[in-house]
């Protein structure tokens, strides 16, 4: 499983993309792909994998004598506010229920699979609400429940020195995590 950052040129807004990919001796034939749509103004400065129970398959210290538990994925957020304020946000949502969409490969030159872009007219897209939100569905969209906080808000870069860079650190083999902003 991986996932990036992307953007829908309609919509005007960042998405993530979650990518599942077989695993074998042999060249996958196929890979499953979703799309979750970012709160307005946010851009994604980090993105990172996490398990609530400590036996994720993302890790190599997972355990076969036990049964997996819920995936998730921290994301680490900067939304534009009003006068260059920015506030940097931790999302946190499981993926194991979205809506995941089979796409044939394709590989490139080299024999490495190419994953494709997003595509207004094929992928079904879900959206990111905050665990305060009661939104089932936005305007046939699926919704995203999540965890979610502000770890920081940061002045305008024209009164201000550079901020510092906010981090998200988790161990998929505990099922816990942190978030640090150094100087």
């Amino acid at each position: 499983v991986m996932a990036n950052s992307c953007s829908s040129r309609e919509d005007s807004c960042q998405l993530v993309q979650i990518s599942a990919i077989p695993v074998g001796s042999s060249l996958p034939r196929y890979y499953m792909t979703s799309f979750v749509k970012l709160p307005q103004d946010c851009n994604v400065m980090s993105i990172k994998f996490y398990s609530d129970d400590g036996n994720s398959t993302l890790t190599s210290e997972s355990s076969p004598s036990y049964e997996e538990g819920r995936q998730g994925i921290g994301l680490l957020l900067r939304r534009s506010r009003d006068e260059g304020n920015a506030d940097e946000e931790l999302w946190l949502f499981e993926y194991d229920e979205l809506p995941f969409l089979d796409v044939q490969h394709t590989f490139d030159c080299n024999e490495r699979l190419v994953i494709r872009k997003y595509n207004e007219k094929l992928d079904e897209t879900s959206f990111l609400t905050s665990n305060e939100e009661e939104e089932e569905e936005e305007n046939g969209v699926n919704a995203v429940n999540s965890k979610w906080r502000c770890v920081r808000t940061i002045a305008p870069l024209t009164s201000a020195p550079t901020p510092s860079q906010t981090s998200i650190e988790v161990s998929g083999s505990r099922g816990i995590g942190a978030v640090s902003c150094g100087r």
